[in-house]
């Protein structure tokens, strides 16, 4: 239970500061773009935030990466993906704990940096 609400709470805080982030961004992209006659902007806020998922993604470990794709993004059980890698279903949560606080920090960290070079 305690897990399922740090879930929650991790995967709340990453949209806004993923909002944040992008903003600036696509405002930019959409006044250079040729794509937003073609795409709609729920496409277009799609594709951002999917690129912006995997830019952070890519800062973790690949085990870690492996387990938040497969656990938290894909919905897949604990237990699965620890009978995959070969480790505990404990070892996997902990893991996954462990690297939802980490992508915490370095959103907290983006947003203090994104806010102060304005």
């Amino acid at each position: 239970m305690e897990s399922q609400s740090l879930k929650e709470t991790y995967l709340k805080h990453l949209q806004r500061i993923a909002w944040h982030l992008q903003y600036e961004a696509k405002k930019v992209y959409r006044r250079e773009s040729v794509l937003e006659d073609v795409w709609s902007k729920d496409e277009i806020n799609t594709v951002d935030s999917n690129l912006f998922v995997e830019e952070l993604l890519r800062t973790l470990p690949d085990r870690g990466r492996y387990i938040i794709q497969k656990v938290v993004i894909e919905g897949i059980p604990e237990k699965e993906v620890a009978k995959h890698l070969k480790i505990s279903q404990k070892r996997v949560n902990v893991c996954k704990t462990k690297y939802l606080r980490a992508l915490g920090q370095k959103l907290i960290s983006s947003l203090k940096d994104h806010h102060s070079s304005k």
